[in-house]
């Protein structure tokens, strides 16, 4: 497959870049939703975004900022955690190529529900929007972050903030991350149609970093605290409650991990 980007100097934000080319037909989609653009890439965004509309820090040319098109025959607003899953396992297999086979392997794997963990610290992140092209029909914006060269964090996130060179591990140029996330988008979204979502979910499983992990949840003005066992079959957060009952959370917003 041939990747195509486009790529710019310098934007607020790639996702925001993204959506208007979808809206506008500027982006166009083939029957089988391969894009007529891959993604957006960015060499510095200046106000890109994160989970819970928190800001997302990068160091112009060391940090991968981007966004990609995604559409598949299972593109619906009702379906978003399926993509969302499938999009961190492809980030995932994708900084595996660049860290490649080594005797002291890296602890590398994702959070519920797409934070991209590195020894215990978050080195990147993924944001699923989605968007109604011109077409009618609906696509998912996937927005990927992560920190590649960067050789040190702001102390604000010093403690929880990593990026492979700070582990010592092999890094890429963020032409080449953008590259290898889109080609396992594309190679992800075939096994998915061939054998459907649950190959998939079995292998953001084998990397889940989550399970262990104490939320507190919040429903209908209630908070309750709860350990992570997994996900659900749907791809949700499967929490594990103080009274020993158990609970699918589906948006991240309704929880908040717990330190202890």
């Amino acid at each position: 497959m041939n990747v195509r980007l486009e790529i710019l100097e310098s934007v607020p934000s790639t996702m925001d870049i993204a959506r208007e080319r979808a809206i506008s037909g500027e982006v166009t989609f083939s029957n089988t939703g391969e894009p007529s653009l891959h993604g957006v890439m960015a060499y510095e965004q200046t106000a890109g975004r994160g989970q819970r509309g928190a800001c997302w820090f990068a160091i112009p040319r060391q940090s991968l900022c981007a966004t990609f098109y995604y559409r598949d025959a299972y593109s619906s607003p009702e379906r978003p955690q399926e993509v969302s899953l499938l999009a961190g396992v492809a980030v995932l297999e994708a900084i595996r190529q660049v860290v490649g086979k080594r005797e002291n392997a890296p602890q590398l794997g994702l959070k519920w529900p797409n934070d991209i963990i590195l020894n215990g610290r978050k080195m990147g992140g993924i944001l699923i929007e989605m968007a109604q092209a011109r077409d009618g029909k609906w696509g998912f914006l996937v927005g990927t972050g992560i920190n590649l060269s960067t050789p040190s964090f702001p102390p604000a996130i010093a403690s929880i903030a990593t990026s492979l060179a700070q582990e010592g591990l092999p890094s890429c140029t963020c032409e080449e991350m953008a590259e290898l996330i889109a080609l396992q988008l594309a190679r992800l979204s075939a096994l998915r149609a061939e054998e459907g979502f649950s190959a998939i979910r079995e292998i953001w499983r084998s990397y889940d970093l989550t399970r262990g992990r104490r939320y507190l949840y919040e429903e209908a003005g209630e908070r309750r605290v709860g350990v992570a066992v997994g996900i659900t079959d749907a791809g949700h957060l499967l929490l594990e409650l103080e009274n020993g009952s158990e609970v699918a959370v589906q948006t991240a917003s309704s929880i908040k991990e717990v330190y202890v």
